[in-house]
């Protein structure tokens, strides 16, 4: 029984997540394609022209399983415009080894001691409400807590102090 109760548990905190992320990420209109990505990469032109005119709660699924790597190459602003597609993507498929899961987790808990990646990421942060940042701590809480998601405990750690600060 106790496994009925632990998957209930989850499903009642992914649930409750997703009415948060719906309910603190403003569904404005989607961002010019030319804040997507900066970089004339092959990459970073097809996810600008994929991206484009794509509002963040009504991106395809596959959309965001075909570009799971792709979050770090967003601009800041194309960042805090999608992270919340990525996160109700990673919610719905919250499995370890799940491609979007874990580069959503990657992308919000980088190797923090390094400069660079610091600088990359506190830009990133500070397009975020409060309660925007509450809701990163949230889910990389509930990958901390889960079980099964123990092979990013050491990521998530460090992505949660630096999200509460």
């Amino acid at each position: 029984m106790p496994d009925v109760e632990n998957r209930d548990s989850l499903a009642n905190k992914i649930s409750a997540l997703l009415e948060r992320i719906d309910r603190v990420f403003p569904k404005s209109e989607a961002i010019e394609s030319e804040s997507i990505t900066k970089h004339p990469c092959d990459e970073c032109i097809a996810i600008r022209n994929d991206f484009a005119g794509v509002a963040w709660w009504s991106a395809d699924p596959e959309l965001i399983d075909a570009y799971f790597t792709s979050l770090s190459l967003f601009t800041p602003k194309a960042f805090h415009y999608y992270l919340p597609a990525y996160l109700v993507y990673s919610l719905n498929h919250f499995e370890p080894f799940e491609g979007a899961v874990e580069f959503s987790i990657y992308a919000l808990s980088l190797e923090l001691d390094d400069p660079r990646t610091n600088k990359w990421l506190t830009e990133r942060k500070n397009l975020f409400t409060e309660e925007q940042r509450q809701v990163i701590v949230k889910f990389l809480e509930l990958v901390r807590d889960h079980p099964e998601m123990e092979i990013y405990q050491a990521d998530v750690v460090s992505g949660i102090e630096f999200w509460k600060r």
